[in-house]
């Protein structure tokens, strides 16, 4: 025991020196700890000098502000001089600044010259050309200055004239100044809302200032596919048109146009599905077993014939006198009978009087012997199809190709068209109302006689009246079972005791039926088809629902001017009925009217 243990005092802990002990010094004593932690100098030790007490072998260096000199030997830095400064660097002077600036723009300079580099070469060659005449360098950049110059001032004199010119149309600016044509249009269908949106695309400008009124005798816009919208019985137009809205790319968007699948009987107990396409194998056996080769003749009917129709309305560029002149390309089609055609094709027999004559009067009212090969191949294609459209989409393209352009007048029946002076036509209103128009186009069915028009007998086109019946039930009714249609081959054959010929029984959806018939269906009627389940009856008559699309040549007929100032569809119904056709030939007429409006020739 030491001294300190020894008069019972406890010895103090060691005093931390400012250095770590020497190898050249003794052991320790017994105030100095082997390993006692060094105290931080102010300064690393130099490896020239000899340690001692005072300097610590390991002390951290000091953080300094100067970097070691490349002057001087490795014995005279120090580890301290390899920190970094704290300090902020020093600010940039303007002339710096400004310098790194157009280094800066420079770059973006060569970075458009590869964009732009066949413009600079071509204005660089012109002005070397320039350069080379005078001799002097001057020329250079007062060339280059005033094709600068003449390139900024045309940009912004054709922005201010653009935006000028497309302001004063879009916001009808000047055009109180320009000549007044005052315009109407009857018939809100497709053939009325094509002429309207043909004139509308005509006049982007202000010295005619346009004004059109659009009539139609229906609540809503559409024409006759819209007649029963508010209805108690909820009907669309697709409903309606049985089929004849498919295929119609030029008045619907493509992704309004859908596949239903569905299944047209008839009442010798034979079943198709819709499409044609779906037909299954030993169903097409049993047919082809039934009627022969006509099956597979008649599949394929309408395929030549409907393609060169939609590549015609795909390709008027200029407007035509007459809907003959749109089809010019086809008169073997308009004016071929449909029954000629048919024996060409060897479909012949009981298939014809069976299947196809009962499709055709579906699509069409008529019987074969009334159309052309031209109306044949769309009634076909559309029964064939199973295409249609969207349940809204007609009526919703319809009123949007409408809105803005025109004073629209719904629910206004046209009783009589007169001429009023020499430059003008009345249009007489149920009710006694009478407006006055510089041109009236009839864009509807119409007759002369009834209009008061000065008699056209060979321009008229021969309409069948159409009476359709919506039957709501509580249930489904046993006489059509699942979603399909029902055909009478005989059309008596569906009600006794009757002189009603019925085309058509049509299950719509849960539970609203369709009948399509040449008389009006009697309650009686309904009972004997549906029982005690019948909860709504709604019924329509159309008097211009069906067209006769006879066999027509080329010639006088189809004449759009019917006088000076008074045009109409030129019979175009006659030819052919579709909502695509209706839409096109009202487009041509509109350019037509559109035309004698500017120049006032033909």
């Amino acid at each position: 025991m030491d001294a300190d243990s020894e008069t019972g005092r406890s010895s103090p802990p060691p005093l931390y020196t400012s250095r770590a002990p020497s190898i050249h010094t003794p052991l320790p004593s017994e105030r100095t700890p082997l390993f006692a932690p060094p105290r931080y100098s102010s300064r690393a030790p130099s490896i020239l000098e000899e340690p001692n007490e005072r300097t610590p072998l390991f002390a951290p260096p000091r953080y300094t502000s100067r970097a070691p000199s490349l002057l001087e030997s490795p014995g005279q830095s120090s580890i301290r001089d390899s920190i970094p400064s704290e300090r902020p660097p020093a600010r940039k002077t303007f002339r710096e600044r400004y310098g790194e600036a157009r280094r800066r723009y420079a770059d973006l300079r060569r970075g458009y010259a590869g964009r732009f580099g066949g413009v600079r070469r071509k204005v660089g060659g012109w002005v070397g050309d320039v350069r080379r005449r005078v001799g002097d360098r001057r020329v250079k950049m007062k060339g280059v200055r005033w094709v600068v110059t003449l390139m900024r001032w045309l940009f912004w004199v054709g922005l201010v004239v653009g935006v000028l010119g497309w302001g004063r149309w879009l916001f009808g600016l000047g055009r109180e100044g320009g000549r007044e044509v005052r315009v109407g249009i009857v018939g809100a269908g497709p053939a009325g809302i094509g002429v309207l949106h043909a004139l509308s695309q005509q006049f982007p400008t202000s010295k005619i200032n346009l004004n059109i009124t659009l009539f139609d005798s229906s609540p809503t816009i559409g024409g006759r596919l819209t007649s029963l919208s508010n209805s108690p019985i909820n009907i669309t137009a697709s409903e309606i048109a049985t089929g004849c809205l498919s295929h119609n790319t030029h008045f619907f968007p493509p992704s309004s146009v859908q596949t239903i699948k569905t299944t047209t009987s008839f009442t010798n107990g034979l079943s198709m599905p819709r499409p044609r396409s779906a037909l299954p194998f030993f169903a097409w056996v049993k047919l082809l077993f039934r009627y022969g080769l006509s099956v597979e003749y008649a599949k394929n009917l309408p395929t030549g014939t409907m393609d060169r129709f939609r590549g015609l309305l795909s390709d008027i560029s200029e407007p035509y006198r007459t809907p003959f002149g749109i089809l010019q390309d086809m008169t073997d089609a308009t004016s071929l009978p449909a029954s000629t055609r048919l024996g060409r094709n060897h479909i012949q027999g009981a298939y014809v009087s069976e299947i196809l004559a009962p499709k055709v009067r579906r699509q069409t009212g008529c019987s074969i012997s009334e159309l052309s090969d031209l109306s044949l191949s769309m009634a076909v294609e559309r029964e064939d199809s199973g295409l249609c459209t969207d349940a809204l989409s007609y009526q919703v393209v319809a009123e949007k190709k409408v809105k803005g352009k025109a004073d629209v007048r719904l629910d206004t029946k046209i009783t009589a068209v007169r001429r009023s002076g020499t430059d003008a036509w009345s249009l007489e209103v149920l009710g006694g109302e009478v407006e006055e128009f510089d041109i009236v186009v009839l864009a509807m069915p119409y007759n002369t006689t009834l209009l008061g028009l000065p008699d056209q007998e060979d321009e008229e086109v021969v309409y069948k009246p159409a009476f359709l019946t919506f039957v709501s039930t509580t249930e489904k009714a046993p006489v059509v079972n699942g979603k399909n249609s029902l055909l009478p081959i005989n059309p008596q054959s569906m009600i006794a005791n009757s002189s009603t010929e019925m085309y058509e029984l049509t299950y719509l959806r849960p539970y609203i039926y369709k009948i399509s018939s040449n008389a009006q269906i009697s309650d009686e009627q309904v009972s004997e088809l549906f029982g005690e389940g019948v909860t709504e009856v709604v019924r329509e008559e159309m008097e211009f629902a069906w067209p006769v699309m006879s066999a027509r040549s080329v010639g006088e007929f189809g004449k759009v001017e019917i006088e000076d100032g008074l045009w109409g569809m030129g019979g175009s119904e006659g030819v052919v009925s579709s909502v695509d056709w209706s839409f096109v030939v009202g487009e041509n007429v509109g350019r037509m009217v559109a035309h004698r409006i500017v120049t006032g020739k033909d």
